[in-house]
């Protein structure tokens, strides 16, 4: 009996408790332990029964003891986690059925494997993440991805001058655009013939930096057109029929493809939405322009003349240059030029070029072309018919770019002819 007793002391002595069911008869070890913090947990009790059984408890409490003071002299420092680059401790852990990863090692029979823990004498500190890439700033876009695409903001309207013929408010009215270094005079007798024989309202207007209109450093299509947007709701004159010869014509088109409620048909005088080499002279009318200086004092006549000696150096056209005369006027006791020749000189790129465009305008059009001129060639028609699917082409005889200066009666009839 006393070597059963001294079993069973040592047994109370050593003995670890473990779950019920993790122990076979005989007190044989079945369920692999786990430690966790230095305690060991899970490992298998002996049996009650004395002998053999009692000694391997004795002898596995002895390995345990002797693995948790191994485990805790096996801590270290572990450098390169973050900046504070806490301490952790590395502690044998035997693996559960729920835990993946390596095949554990064995520490003096006990399967175990390794994981990190943070060590109770330092705290945790986590080092934030690095960037993944170059920190982009607001509004950037990350290199290689498609950009949206920047939309430009409608330019601001200038409250435009502008004549209006009165008529019947049923019908869609009459709008005349005029061309470059024109104003809303061009258009006076057509306008009241118009008016006459159609019985319509009849507008005619002044372009920015143009006539009586203000000016403005911005000269673009863009921004014509939007003045024409604020002006003819305003007026109640839409939906309109819009009559745009040259830079006008260039201006009704871009303002029926962008706004076709607005426009119910469409004429465009000797203007194509394609680039003309007939419009490559307007440079030098330009710089010929302002490089002319009038004495202060002078008076119309011989401010005229001036003008006209200086023009004729570059401008070999008599009606070009009496055209160009009708913007030299008084102001403050001086003559100067109505037109904003610094804006045109600046801009005068995106004059001379209709911008791009996708959109097509599926209302009634009419291309109405000089015959004696050369603004609108045959290449350019694809690109027309593409824009306006319904365009018709029609020639005046004998009529230059002016048409409506050349052939003014034709010009009538062409227009009434198309608004039948």
């Amino acid at each position: 009996m006393a070597p059963l007793a001294c079993d069973r002391q040592r047994h109370r002595k050593y003995s670890i408790r473990s779950r019920p069911g993790n122990v076979s008869e005989g007190g044989a070890l079945r369920d692999r332990g786990r430690v966790e913090g230095g305690a060991p947990v899970g490992i298998g009790r002996g049996s009650d029964r004395g002998g053999a059984g009692g000694h391997r408890e004795v002898r596995a409490g002895k390995e345990i003891r002797e693995m948790l003071r191994w485990a805790s002299a096996w801590r270290h420092p572990h450098r390169g986690l973050g900046p504070s680059s806490p301490s952790f401790s590395r502690v044998p852990v035997a693996p559960s059925s729920s835990q993946g990863g390596t095949e554990p090692r064995s520490v003096k029979g006990v399967r175990c494997k390794f994981v990190l823990r943070p060590s109770p004498s330092s705290p945790t500190q986590i080092a934030p993440l690095p960037p993944l890439g170059p920190a982009l700033s607001q509004g950037a876009s990350p290199a290689g991805s498609d950009p949206s695409p920047t939309l430009a903001p409608p330019a601001r309207p200038v409250p435009l001058s502008y004549r209006l013929l009165d008529g019947e408010a049923t019908r869609p009215p009459l709008v005349f655009l005029h061309g470059l270094f024109g104003c809303k005079t061009n258009f006076n007798s057509i306008a009241k013939a118009l008016a006459q024989q159609t019985g319509r309202r009849v507008l005619t207007v002044d372009a920015r930096n143009h006539g009586d209109s203000p000016h403005s450093p911005d000269m673009s299509y863009e921004a014509m057109s939007q003045d024409l947007q604020d002006l003819l709701p305003q007026l109640g004159l839409v939906p309109c029929v819009l009559i745009g010869h040259s830079m006008g014509g260039r201006t009704a088109m871009l303002l029926a493809l962008q706004r076709p409620e607005l426009v119910e048909r469409l004429i465009a005088v000797d203007i194509s939405p394609v680039e003309s080499p007939s419009s490559l002279n307007f440079p030098n009318y330009v710089a010929a322009m302002r490089a002319i200086d009038i004495p202060d004092e002078s008076s119309l006549s011989s401010a005229r003349k001036l003008v006209d000696e200086k023009l004729s150096c570059v401008i070999q056209s008599i009606s070009m240059r009496q055209f160009l005369l009708t913007n030299l006027v008084e102001a403050d006791g001086r003559f100067v030029w109505r037109v904003n020749l610094d804006a045109l000189a600046q801009h005068l790129d995106k004059i001379l070029n209709f911008p791009p465009r996708r959109e097509t305008y599926s209302g009634p059009s009419l291309f109405l072309l000089g015959g004696n001129s050369q603004f609108v060639l045959p290449s350019h028609h694809p690109e027309i018919r593409r824009l306006f699917p319904r365009a018709q082409m029609q020639t005046v005889p004998n009529a230059s770019h002016w048409v409506h200066s050349d052939c003014p009666q034709d010009f009538v009839a062409a227009v009434r002819d198309f608004l039948a």
